[in-house]
């Protein structure tokens, strides 16, 4: 994926997360799978700032609780 088209949708199913997914506690869950993104660069993904690969997207869509179609949709 070379530009970010999910920012806005990640940001979305973040806040819809019980209990509250914070930005610092999504980067923690990203470094435990693998994928070292700081809470700096959760806000630049939200923020359609920085650019995610489809295996990113797709643990984000598992930590979210969502699907990759429901984040592109």
């Amino acid at each position: 994926m070379s530009t970010n088209t999910v920012g806005g949708k990640i940001a979305e199913a973040r806040a819809r997360v019980t209990p509250y997914l914070s930005q610092q506690e999504l980067a923690k869950r990203l470094k435990d799978a693998g994928i070292d993104i700081s809470t700096a660069g959760v806000a630049e993904i939200e923020a359609g700032k920085r650019s995610l690969n489809y295996y990113q997207v797709t643990v984000l869509a598992s930590i979210l609780n969502t699907t990759v179609h429901q984040l592109h949709s």
